[in-house]
């Protein structure tokens, strides 16, 4: 049961790594929409310089982030936290002609840490709990089968074991 719920727990945290980071204008502005309880991240090939501007003109925090973490191919070269919610514009400039530049939710080695781990407790969970479960059900069918043999000697032997 136990390895329902981290197996559950782990899908539900995986549906976060299923929203791959959007491009955005490498050499000019995009609007996006931020929560700012969400870390984002811009990712490409670290060689762009971009900012983040709110509506009215503040700038949102971007950081260097601590792990080289590379999704879809696209190096995480800043991360972005939102001081409010809201509408924001993310303004690139690129010197590399060509090249890409994404935004979405942050995702670190702490994160990719974490659903590894999640997927260790579930298997193991399913190694021992599979054996209990069928020990389990032998167990009952047993018990039953002795169960079902006592009731039946004492309805042959109605006053066995009344000490009359």
């Amino acid at each position: 049961m136990l390895a329902a719920v981290i197996v559950v727990a782990f899908a539900g945290y995986m549906t976060r790594f299923d929203h791959d980071p959007r491009p955005v204008d490498a050499n000019g502005s995009t609007r996006v929409q931020l929560d700012s309880t969400v870390t984002y991240g811009l990712y490409g090939n670290g060689d762009s310089q971009c900012s983040v501007t709110a509506a009215d003109g503040t700038e949102a925090t971007l950081a260097t982030p601590w792990s080289n973490t590379t999704v879809n191919g696209h190096l995480l070269f800043a991360t972005v936290e939102a001081g409010i919610s809201g509408e924001y514009t993310v303004t690139c400039t690129t010197s590399v002609a060509g090249e890409d530049v994404y935004f979405g939710p942050a995702i670190g080695a702490q994160d990719v840490g974490r659903s590894v781990f999640l997927v260790f407790a579930a298997v193991c969970m399913f190694i021992v709990g599979v054996p209990l479960t069928i020990g389990g059900i032998i167990w009952l069918v047993v018990r039953n089968s002795h169960n079902r043999r006592a009731l039946q000697t004492q309805a042959a032997y109605p006053t066995a074991g009344t000490r009359l």
